[in-house]
């Protein structure tokens, strides 16, 4: 199981938004503004879905980004 984070970033107020997946709908909303997600744990479909969809991360990057040892080349 994993806990996915998110940190949303106004540059023009200069404010921080800590929360969950909520923040993501008001990144989209609000332009100008920059999302950072944490995703720790095990990951799931969700967390897949969550990158291929909303940030439209290719499934090769994801299963990339989920393994244990990276190669160094």
């Amino acid at each position: 199981m994993s806990e996915i984070k998110i940190v949303l970033y106004d540059p023009s107020s200069r404010t921080l938004s800590n929360g969950g997946l909520e923040l993501l709908d008001k990144w989209k909303s609000q332009a100008g503004t920059w999302v950072w997600v944490n995703i720790s744990g095990e990951v799931d479909g969700t967390e897949t879905s969550l990158l291929s969809e909303r940030f439209a991360v290719s499934q090769l990057a994801i299963q990339d980004a989920c393994r244990d040892r990276h190669s160094p080349t």
